[in-house]
């Protein structure tokens, strides 16, 4: 038996499985997984027996839910049961879905990469979508992973699925991740930049029974974190233009009396500068959640603010001048197009996270 069989444990959570799963195991043993955790979500009277056949036939541990609780917290508590009561028996852990879309072949590939790879990578079966694939799980798939991509700066070829192998360092920073269903895999991968956590893929065979009916996926209700941080920035923007409209009418006030400067120039001013300001404690703490040095994320904010100040002016007027474009609809271009490249780099530059 390969030995590195011997160190790793299967994951299998599962409600209300059938022979399928049944199958997976008596496969996985006899291709040298001999360390194998179901977790029973609350299954029906009627799938009890697998459970028990897992446990007497293959040697298998189980752990219940009393009720359903969701595919998140079973693989939570799988995963602190094996660092609480496992720790010294296995170094890494594979996450198998019970339906038979995974299969041990493809289980020993993310194994045989894990002999490359650090305690900082989390290993991915990714499956290849093509014309064959569900409707649903193709559209599914290609969502999650574009707003993924587009809105959070990570990249993955199959964001949903569930073949994962996992470091025990792994394991632990993904202990407190939120979401106890679907999501919870989904916002693994979200947190991975933050957790200095690095994505490898492995390719795996794609495999789907009577057109993937039993998948839970919900494509936006289940994504909702994904869009949420692009949300955030909206809202933080909207909100320092609001402050910035109301300083500026409270400045004109104050300083109509002023004589060495233009009051309309110096209302402006203050103003800018006091809702920037608040903008890039929004982005800082509440939007990217960035731990960086406040002296270093400012000078790179404010650099950026003044930059995009620049473009702004002489792409509008570019525009006008030698595209013979409406003043208010060059704007709008030009203002939209550096609000996403203000997106992009307060996420990926400014306020990422300190390497560890």
């Amino acid at each position: 038996m390969n030995k590195s069989k011997e160190r790793i444990y299967i994951i299998i959570p599962a409600l209300n499985p059938d022979e399928k799963m049944m199958d997976l195991i008596k496969e996985l043993t006899d291709d040298g997984y001999k360390q194998i955790l179901l977790v029973d979500d609350g299954s029906n009277k009627e799938a009890k027996k697998y459970f028990e056949t897992a446990k007497t036939k293959y040697n298998c541990k189980v752990i219940a839910h009393y009720e359903n609780m969701g595919k998140g917290r079973a693989l939570k508590n799988a995963f602190n049961h094996l660092l609480t009561t496992e720790f010294e028996n296995f170094d890494a852990v594979v996450t198998v879905d019970c339906d038979g879309q995974h299969k041990p072949k493809d289980v020993s590939k993310l194994v045989e990469k894990f002999q490359t790879t650090n305690e900082n990578d989390l290993i991915l079966g990714v499956r290849k979508f093509d014309k064959k694939v569900p409707l649903k799980s193709n559209f599914g798939n290609k969502m999650t992973r574009s707003t993924m991509s587009l809105f959070c700066g990570v990249k993955v070829s199959d964001a949903n699925t569930g073949l994962r192998l996992f470091t025990k360092t792994v394991m632990t920073k993904f202990l407190h991740t939120a979401g106890d269903r679907f999501q919870y895999e989904i916002n693994m991968l979200l947190e991975t930049k933050q957790k200095d956590i690095n994505i490898v893929e492995v390719p795996i065979e794609t495999v789907y029974f009577e057109n993937n009916k039993s998948t839970h996926f919900r494509p936006i209700v289940d994504s909702y974190r994904i869009y949420s941080l692009f949300f955030k920035y909206i809202l933080a923007s909207v909100l320092s233009f609001v402050i910035d409209f109301a300083l500026f009418a409270l400045f004109l006030k104050l300083t109509q009396n002023v004589k060495f400067v233009s009051y309309i120039v110096l209302s402006t001013i203050l103003a800018r500068v006091i809702s920037a300001t608040v903008n890039f404690l929004i982005n800082k703490h509440n939007v990217f959640k960035s731990d960086r040095k406040v002296w270093v994320t400012s000078l790179m904010y404010f650099g950026l603010a003044i930059f995009s100040m620049v473009a702004s002016a002489f792409g509008v007027d570019a525009l006008v001048r030698y595209l013979s474009f409406n003043e208010f609809l060059a704007k709008i271009l030009v203002d939209g197009i550096l609000f996403i490249f203000n997106f992009v780099v307060q996420r990926d530059v400014i306020f990422t996270r300190r390497a560890k």
